[in-house]
């Protein structure tokens, strides 16, 4: 059976011409589309000896006409729906684009510190890939937390301002640790008092450490716990040990307060990559 319409498009044309706006048009097209075929196919299914040619114009025919089919669609498919959503999801973009410059880069500039992060960088220098490898993270609810790189140091300290004796010699440890939350509202501050004063570090010889900062000391002092770098998801503190116990093949860290707990282990290189040299302090400040 032959259909008065000269083809396939030329129906579809016409029963999407009342859709004034295009993307609905399109969509609506394919839609239809779609459907004359799922007609032909049940068609063929049901007659399996039917020309494939009359089973796609039975399926055309039993469309409708297109001209009553567009005028429905037309009905539905009003264009000023189609250019409300358009505008709902461009706000949506600028929002989040606002957010992202308003939130999202102070946190990618926020260096922590004050310090310029290269300084630490310098703790780290000469490991070998094939002398330290980083442990696995722990998960402590949505954060992640990993340490990311570690070195041992000798020290040295005189009294007097540097021109007296030596009156401490010594090894130390420092390490990197990364906090990592699922969102950049929950990354975790520069300055993060619950770490400094609720996690602990111990040694392989049992040498415990803890991570409250001194305050009053000299700015140029390495305290036990700085925020350096940061991330839209993600801030890095550096960790320093004060004279680990001499030899010592790891350091664990851990946390166990408001609910929250972890244990966090990471070797230690074998070999000194860095040496403090001199470190200058008055009389009596190393007591």
């Amino acid at each position: 059976m032959l259909i008065e319409y000269e083809s396939l498009e030329c129906w579809l044309d016409r029963a999407v011409s009342g859709i004034r706006f295009k993307p609905d048009r399109l969509a609506v097209r394919a839609e239809l589309y779609a459907h004359m075929e799922d007609k032909t196919l049940d068609l063929l299914r049901i007659f399996p000896d039917m020309d494939p040619d009359e089973a796609r114009d039975r399926a055309l025919a039993g469309m409708g006409d297109p001209g009553e089919v567009g005028a429905q669609l037309a009905k539905v498919h009003k264009p000023w729906l189609g250019w409300l959503w358009y505008a709902c999801r461009g706000l949506l973009i600028l929002s989040v684009l606002a957010w992202v410059l308003a939130a999202g880069l102070p946190a990618l500039m926020d260096g922590g510190s004050g310090r310029d992060p290269g300084y630490y960088d310098t703790w780290y220098y000469g490991v070998q890939p094939d002398e330290w490898s980083p442990p696995g993270p722990v998960r402590v609810g949505d954060l992640t937390l990993e340490v990311t790189r570690a070195a041992r140091w000798e020290e040295r300290f005189r009294d007097d301002g540097g021109r007296g004796k030596i009156v401490m010699e010594c090894e130390s440890a420092a390490m990197t640790l990364r906090v990592t939350a699922p969102w950049p509202w929950e990354r975790p501050p520069a300055t993060n008092i619950g770490l400094e004063a609720q996690m602990r570090a111990v040694d392989s010889a049992g040498r415990e450490f803890s991570f409250v900062s001194d305050h009053h000391a000299n700015p140029f002092d390495n305290q036990p716990i700085q925020g350096v770098r940061s991330g839209l998801c993600w801030q890095e503190y550096e960790l320093y040990m004060r004279d680990i116990t001499p030899g010592a093949r790891w350091i664990e860290l851990r946390y166990d307060f408001g609910g929250r707990s972890f244990a966090l282990r990471a070797d230690i290189p074998e070999k000194v990559h860095y040496s403090h040299g001199d470190i200058w302090y008055g009389e009596g400040e190393l007591s």
